[in-house]
C-alpha cells in the first residue's frame, strides 16, 4: 500500500532533507494529459483509495527556549488529525516510524472501545497491520481542502497552549488534542461546520483502518461476508468525492474538556 504525504511549502522548506521535495501533480491519482499535469503542479487534489491512503502534512514552530516543533497531519478520506511533537528537526524516517506507531495505537483503541475488535484479536491485528508493506512517497503540494484542516489545527493548538500558560507540546498533550480534534464540537451552532454527525474522523479513520487491516476478523453485525471482512469504505467513492463535508471544530471548548 501506497501512503502518500503531501507537504506544504513551509513545512518542505524546514525538513532537513538532502534533496528538495518532489512537486506532486496530478499523476499519482489520475491518468491526466501533461498539460493538465502541469497546470496542477503543486495543487493537487488528495485521493485516499483502496490502494493508497494520502496526508496533508504541515509543522508548527513553537516559540520555546529551545527547539520545539509539532507535525500536524490530516488524513483525505476521514480528516483524522495525527500530531506529532518534536525537539528536533526529524528526518522523514522519524516521521514515518511516529507515524505508523501512532496510527497502530490509535487504530488497536478505537477498534476495541468500539465493540467492533475483542481484546483478544488485538494480536492478529497488530500482526496483519505489520505484515503488510507500506511504500512511503513525500511530495510538496498542499490540497487548500484539507490543509484547511491543517490550519485549523494549528489555530487551535495556539490557543490552548495561550490558555494554560505553555509554550509547546509534550506527547501527552499532544494526543490530548488529537483527541479533542478527531471527536468534533458537536455543541457547534446550527449551520456552523453543518451536520457534523455525518462526518466523524474517528469513525472514518477506524472504517478505512479495519477494511486494510482486519481481514477475517469481522463478526456480525459488522462483517459483510462469510469471511468475516470490514465494510470497504471506498466502494461508493465515485459518488462521495467532492461531497465531503467539513469538520473544522473551534477550541472554545477544549479548556472546559480538560476541567
Amino acid at each position: 500500500m501506497q501512503i502518500i504525504f503531501s507537504v506544504n511549502k513551509t513545512m518542505a522548506r524546514w525538513l532537513s532533507e538532502p534533496q528538495a521535495l518532489p512537486a506532486m501533480t496530478r499523476s499519482i491519482f489520475t491518468a491526466d494529459t501533461p498539460e493538465d499535469q502541469t497546470a496542477a503542479i503543486g495543487t493537487v487534489a488528495l485521493l485516499s483509495d483502496t490502494q493508497q491512503i494520502s496526508w496533508q502534512c504541515g509543522v508548527m514552530e513553537h516559540p520555546a527556549s529551545d527547539e520545539r516543533y509539532t507535525v500536524i497531519m490530516v488524513e483525505a478520506y476521514s480528516r483524522y488529525t495525527v500530531l506529532l511533537p518534536y525537539q528536533t528537526i526529524p528526518s522523514l524516517h522519524t516521521i514515518e516510524t511516529d507515524f505508523i506507531a501512532r496510527w497502530l495505537e490509535d487504530m488497536t483503541r478505537f477498534a476495541v472501545a468500539s465493540g467492533r475488535l475483542r481484546r483478544d484479536q488485538v494480536n492478529q491485528l497488530f500482526q496483519q497491520f505489520m505484515s503488510r508493506n507500506r511504500d512511503f512517497h513525500w511530495y510538496q503540494n498542499c490540497d487548500m481542502s484539507v490543509h484547511s484542516h491543517v490550519v485549523d489545527a494549528e489555530c487551535n493548538l495556539m490557543n490552548m497552549l495561550v490558555d494554560a500558560g505553555e509554550s509547546y507540546l509534550s506527547p501527552g498533550r499532544a494526543e490530548e488534542m488529537a483527541q479533542y480534534l478527531n471527536a468534533g464540537d458537536r455543541t457547534a451552532a446550527k449551520g456552523q461546520a453543518a451536520s457534523l454527525d455525518s462526518f466523524l474522523p474517528v469513525q472514518r479513520f477506524l472504517q478505512d483502518a479495519l477494511f486494510r487491516y482486519g481481514q477475517g476478523m469481522a463478526e456480525a453485525p459488522y462483517a459483510v461476508n462469510e469471511a468475516g471482512d470490514f465494510t470497504d469504505p471506498y466502494a461508493d467513492q465515485a459518488k462521495q468525492f467532492g461531497q465531503v463535508k467539513d469538520n473544522v471544530v473551534g477550541a472554545g471548548r477544549f479548556g472546559q474538556t480538560q476541567s
